[in-house]
């Protein structure tokens, strides 16, 4: 392997036609995360050999790969753009940094080697910059997975506020909820989008809380004043005041809770 072996693997998760958030379910989630990460080897293999020979030397060759791939990013946005389509590289945008939160940063994590965290770093860095309306979070594989089984798919932040209210994970609020986000938000033009955002973020913000001494106090707050009336729109029919309040809802406490390397810009 050299280093255009290296760069193609990456730009080939670009140009892949694979909405890799149509896995984001556990069991999906599970293989797809191994079979990508099974596609990284040679590449984490080449890494780990060029760290040998040059560790001081490595941070050029992550820089050249990580540039490699936003600027292949770009000319990909570029050419949506040009062809006319006002939503199209948003969604194709969209779609990649889901790529990149959800796959190739925890798959550079997990590896727990410096060359790894070093790619990681100029990755991460690199994508914020170049896309700041379209930013990634860091997540661990891990703490991915602990949202699946601690909070239940997709329902993170109303997740813990029930947990925090002793409802069970089958009440009818998170129902209602999760009946909202399937039937209503799926359907419209943004929703993936949103749905997609939130899935970045919500996890983030719940941890933040968890750590908080008064978490129980400000889901209990949460409830109060956003869950609450978002349920009572819900009922009322009113799906388009929900999703507006919802979102306001992870507006504020993406602002209150995450930290500047946390949050999307």
């Amino acid at each position: 392997m050299n280093d255009e072996d290296a760069k193609q693997i990456l730009k080939d998760l670009l140009k892949e036609e694979t909405n890799y958030m149509d896995h984001y379910k556990q069991k999906l989630y599970e293989a797809r995360f191994e079979q990508i990460e099974n596609r990284f080897q040679p590449l984490l293999e080449y890494m780990s050999e060029l760290w040998s020979q040059d560790a001081e030397g490595f941070s050029l060759h992550a820089h050249e790969w990580a540039e490699e791939l936003t600027e292949t990013a770009e000319r990909l946005v570029q050419k949506q753009k040009e062809n006319g389509r006002k939503r199209a590289w948003r969604e194709w945008l969209d779609q990649k940094r889901a790529v990149m939160a959800l796959y190739v940063l925890p798959i550079l994590e997990k590896q727990h080697r410096d060359y790894a965290d070093v790619f990681m770093e100029e990755l991460f860095t690199l994508w914020n910059e170049t896309f700041p309306s379209h930013q990634v979070l860091k997540a661990t594989y891990g703490e991915i997975m602990q949202g699946f089984k601690k909070r239940g798919f997709g329902c993170y932040i109303t997740s813990a506020v029930c947990s925090a209210m002793n409802r069970a994970d089958d009440c009818y609020e998170l129902s209602a909820f999760r009946k909202f986000r399937d039937d209503y938000l799926l359907e419209q033009p943004d929703g993936d989008g949103l749905i997609r955002e939130y899935y970045e973020t919500a996890p983030k913000i719940v941890k933040a809380i968890d750590e908080s001494d008064d978490a129980e106090q400000i889901y209990c707050q949460i409830w109060e004043h956003y869950l609450l009336p978002c349920l009572e729109e819900i009922e009322a029919g009113e799906n388009e005041a929900c999703k507006k309040r919802y979102a306001e809802m992870v507006r504020e406490l993406e602002q209150e809770f995450l930290t500047e390397d946390d949050m999307v810009v």
